[in-house]
């Protein structure tokens, strides 16, 4: 039987000087380049963002005052016709804003609305939160997409936006998926309006139906 034969290791041909000069002044250059930031990446998707909000006949949630007076009685027994409850029952967490927290707590008599669902109040300024909400309210600031990104981090599925600022907010943004509008049978001619001019053109009515009292629910998807 013949031995193998081991060849010699051949190297490959050194490029010649001026050749290596240029590769050599290419990788520096290269490495001088300025690095550019690594980019977060968000995996999942985010929660779905509901509107559920009374306005007068003429689109204001307030009046220039801020107060709410406005409003006609409800009472349980339209409540339920409009379907609060049942709404409430399918979000995971609420979102509001400052003012419309603020509203909420101060409200005298009755248990708080949202229950044990976790309640997140944007605020670049702070708030104060009542011992008896502690646990339930959350604060927080940064941007719509962000304040979901960070509640689907949770396990939170359906988001209940409110109040006027955060909803168009959340609306510029295109992350509201639907907007439940009861208009009360009142105009204010002034006020506090819930959407703008160009709010209103990236909602298409897809139900309405009346309710006792003389209120009109409308309900609105976000055009793409």
């Amino acid at each position: 039987m013949l031995a193998p034969v081991r060849l010699p290791a051949v190297a490959p041909p050194a490029p010649p000087p001026g050749r290596r000069r240029t590769l050599s002044l290419a990788v520096t250059a290269l490495a001088a380049l300025p690095r550019a930031p690594a980019r977060a990446v968000r995996t999942g998707r985010l929660p779905a963002a509901s509107v559920f909000i009374a306005t007068s006949e003429d689109g204001f949630i307030a009046k220039t005052d801020g107060s709410l007076d406005w409003l006609t009685p409800s009472g349980k027994e339209l409540q339920y016709e409009a379907g609060f409850e049942r709404f409430l029952s399918s979000v995971d967490a609420v979102v509001m804003g400052r003012k419309t927290f603020e509203s909420v707590r101060d409200m005298e008599g009755g248990p708080w609305p949202y229950g044990d669902r976790l309640v997140v109040v944007l605020s670049e300024k702070g708030v104060a939160v009542p011992e008896r909400l502690k646990g339930k309210v959350k604060l927080a600031k940064g941007k719509p997409e962000d304040i979901l990104a960070d509640l689907a981090a949770s396990g939170v599925k359906d988001v209940y936006v409110d109040g006027g600022q955060t909803i168009r907010r959340f609306l510029a943004a295109r992350l509201l998926t639907r907007i439940i509008v009861s208009k009360m049978p009142v105009s204010l001619g002034d006020g506090v309006p819930l959407f703008t001019g160009e709010d209103a053109s990236r909602l298409e009515e897809v139900a309405s139906k009346k309710l006792s009292a003389g209120v009109n629910q409308v309900t609105y998807k976000v055009k793409p």
